[in-house]
């Protein structure tokens, strides 16, 4: 089963909940939804599914890993701005 077939079965079962949307922060969890192998330490992984669409969410530190990623999701980049 690839990646993107465990997200779709997530949305589906999402949808059998009658949920709108998931977001997944655990590590183990992102790994088996998106191949990536990260630690989070105090900034945010995640992965965010809805009936349409989705995105993994990665912290600017670590693009490089979610642009390797082997999944169809959008990839969305959090940049830490410390002021």
């Amino acid at each position: 089963m690839s990646v993107d077939d465990r997200v779709e079965q997530l949305r589906e079962e999402a949808a059998r909940a009658g949920l709108d949307a998931v977001l997944v922060t655990s590590p183990p969890s992102i790994f088996y939804l998106t191949g990536l192998d990260a630690e989070p330490m105090e900034r945010l992984y995640a992965v965010a599914v809805t009936a349409r669409g989705g995105a993994l969410i990665v912290p600017a530190l670590d693009r490089e890993g979610g642009e390797k990623a082997p999944t169809g999701l959008e990839l969305f980049i959090v940049v830490d701005e410390q002021k």
